[in-house]
């Protein structure tokens, strides 16, 4: 008697085991540890340039002719306002504006901050360094040069006659922070006393920095020159169109004279 082969009972390959290798491999793979972002999400229309933090004042124009052997204006020849801020001045998430002022030495003595221990007064914490700066590109090298060499050009000039150059909350808290400083250190006292003080404080003193940037195209002229194509176009076609009527008007005179040539011909042969 034949006896009956009963089926191989070895272990075939699963494919739930290969789903769940792959499903683990991407939890891992999501579990890694993200790099974090060494900057925080800058605002729109702010980019960053070097050391630096620029915004576009206004739309592209071009050069001046005295200005067009400037490193700016030799690219395109066309520029557009920029206002620049130290990193290190960029505006935190907190509102320096709203920070409480420095107490005097006398009631700082007298009533010490509960994390003076940690950092003394002699030795003040760093400020953070960004260990993940990039190489800068050659633009923004460039326009690190320009900004510096404004910076170097206004600290040299003289201080201004009237009052100085003022700048809003907005731009930079840090002034804010010293206006209002100002104001409560005046001889009349309060928020809205201590203009001659404000005024002191602010003269020849300047956190935002105003410089140039190259850029390629002028919008306005770019409108201006489009209109013009779309124009001289309209034109030719105007013309071509009044050519052509007149050339078939005057074929249409020529025949009909050709033809009534022939006819006087024949009526009178």
């Amino acid at each position: 008697m034949h006896r009956s082969r009963r089926p191989s009972t070895a272990p075939a390959p699963s494919r739930t085991r290969a789903l769940v290798a792959c499903l683990a491999l991407a939890v891992l793979a999501l579990s890694l540890p993200q790099p974090a972002s060494a900057a925080a999400a800058l605002p729109q229309g702010v980019s960053p340039a070097g050391d630096y933090l620029c915004r576009i004042d206004a739309d592209c124009q071009p050069c001046p002719p005295q200005e067009l052997d400037s490193p700016v204006c030799k690219l395109w020849g066309n520029r557009r306002p920029l206002s620049c801020i130290p990193r290190l001045a960029a505006p935190a998430r907190h509102n320096l504006a709203d920070a409480d002022p420095p107490q005097s030495s006398s009631s700082s003595s007298s009533s010490p901050r509960p994390d003076s221990a940690r950092h003394p007064a002699s030795t003040p914490p760093a400020p953070a360094v960004d260990a993940h700066d990039k190489p800068l590109s050659p633009a923004e090298q460039e326009l690190r040069d320009v900004i510096d060499a404004g910076r170097r050009r206004q600290r040299r000039s003289p201080p201004l006659d009237g009052p100085g150059v003022v700048l809003v909350a907005h731009d930079s808290p840090e002034w804010a922070l010293a206006a209002r400083l100002a104001r409560r250190a005046g001889p009349g006292g309060g928020e809205d006393g201590g203009d001659e003080a404000l005024e002191g404080t602010t003269r020849g003193v300047q956190d935002v920095l105003h410089t140039w940037e190259a850029c390629p195209k002028v919008l306005r002229q770019e409108y201006n020159d489009y209109f013009e194509f779309i124009m001289c176009n309209v034109a030719f076609a105007v013309v071509g169109g009044l050519l052509l009527m007149y050339r078939q008007r005057t074929l249409a005179l020529r025949q009909f004279g050709r033809l009534a040539a022939r006819i006087m011909q024949t009526e009178i042969s």
